[in-house]
């Protein structure tokens, strides 16, 4: 049978352009993404801004109260709470060079911060006349108010474990590969995440109470604490060194990964179930 040329020509010319069509529609999803995470981190950092003004530490807006800021100094104060972000915000009075911090911010040794917006304010420092009755402010300061808002892995966790729980639907979360998370430590530990007093918190180590990052997290929610070494992954045919997606599923009844795995209509919470917890488990993407 004799072959056309210009037929198998023409063939690979369709071939390489729906390749290429296939790469331009994936550059773009990746690009819209990152755009739109970005745009939401900026807009939260904008809500935040505005709220810590005119929020308890504030006598009135863009006026913080430096008594008040004394009694919640180094703490969280949550006007808007993000269900992934994690804050950090400092104020200064200009004048006396006194400064206040609040809120939380993630531990760079987890290298696991994806994106950071910072913003500075002009705001006001009141100081009160310690002679005269209170809310009466002797001398009000020039000052700067600067917050940082924080996308990272822990804050998104916290999030997906959060919207399982709350709205009763599996999440999913990619991560490059769970190896790479940690900066130092147990060189077998790949992933670990665990609910303490502090809130929603990656970890390295089991047995270590100090090597936390956390993301403040509702009291009322629970999951079930999940640690994977390299090991215990791949006895789970899973290659902790490629791409690994972390799925939190809501359960209406007490079940392991594999069960869900296998049976998740028996498992996984619909909208008329309740949810007892929420359940996180590690595989490679498909």
């Amino acid at each position: 049978m004799d072959v056309d040329p210009l037929s198998i020509f023409f063939a690979i010319v369709r071939i390489a352009a729906f390749v290429v069509v296939i790469i331009f529609f994936a550059y773009l999803y990746t690009v819209t993404s990152v755009q739109l995470k970005t745009a939401d981190l900026e807009r939260y950092n904008i809500e935040l801004a505005q709220a810590m003004m005119s929020s308890e530490l504030t006598s009135s807006k863009h006026v913080f109260d430096a008594a008040k800021m004394n009694n919640l100094n180094g703490k969280e104060i949550p006007p808007i709470r993000s269900c992934g972000y994690a804050y950090k915000i400092i104020v200064e009075d200009l004048k006396t060079k006194e400064e206040w911090k609040f809120g939380t911010e993630p531990e760079n040794r987890f290298k696991n911060i994806y994106n950071t917006i910072q913003n500075r304010f002009g705001v006001s420092i009141a100081v009160p006349n310690e002679e005269k009755p209170a809310n009466f402010y002797g001398t009000v300061n020039p000052g700067r108010m600067t917050l940082i808002v924080y996308d990272h892995l822990t804050g998104r966790m916290a999030c997906a474990i959060e919207k399982a729980f709350i709205l009763k639907e599996a999440q999913n979360l990619t991560i490059e590969n769970c190896i790479s998370l940690y900066s130092f430590g147990d060189p077998l530990s790949c992933f670990g995440f665990r609910k303490t007093e502090k809130g929603a918190c990656v970890f390295h180590r089991r047995a270590s109470s100090e090597d936390l990052d956390c993301k403040s997290f509702p009291s009322e929610i629970k999951f079930e604490e999940i640690y994977e070494t390299g090991d215990s992954l791949r006895e789970k045919g899973a290659n902790p060194s490629k791409p690994m997606n972390i799925l939190a599923y809501p359960l209406k009844a007490e079940a392991s990964c594999a069960d869900v795995k296998e049976s998740p209509e028996a498992y996984v919470a619909g909208n008329d179930d309740d949810v007892i917890t929420v359940l996180l488990c590690m595989e490679n993407l498909k």
